[in-house]
């Protein structure tokens, strides 16, 4: 199966990448550097550079809620599906 979230070290142009991996591991260390960041680091930095990071978050938390909600008749049918299949001995916990 396809990985969908494999680095390029990982793939076929690891070959054409020079240090892929020391560099991200350093990076991984300090916050605020390499692809990888602490959320606080990255609200920090936000600010640094004078955007709203309140706004921003309050955003993504109504894109999470609209997902959930979009989400949720299917949520609720794998909940009494997996009861039902329990309470029938389909499944073991």
């Amino acid at each position: 199966m396809f990985e969908r979230y494999g680095t390029i070290a990982q793939g076929p142009l690891a070959q054409y990448v020079r240090s892929p991996l020391p560099a991200a591991r350093r990076d991984a260390q300090q916050s605020g550097t390499g692809s990888k960041w602490k959320l606080s680091a990255f609200a920090q930095w936000m600010r640094e550079q004078g955007r709203d990071f309140e706004a921003l978050w309050a955003q993504v938390a109504h894109i999470v809620c609209k997902t959930l909600i979009a989400a949720q008749p299917m949520l609720q049918y794998q909940v009494l599906w997996r009861e039902a299949a329990w309470q029938e001995g389909v499944l073991s916990s």
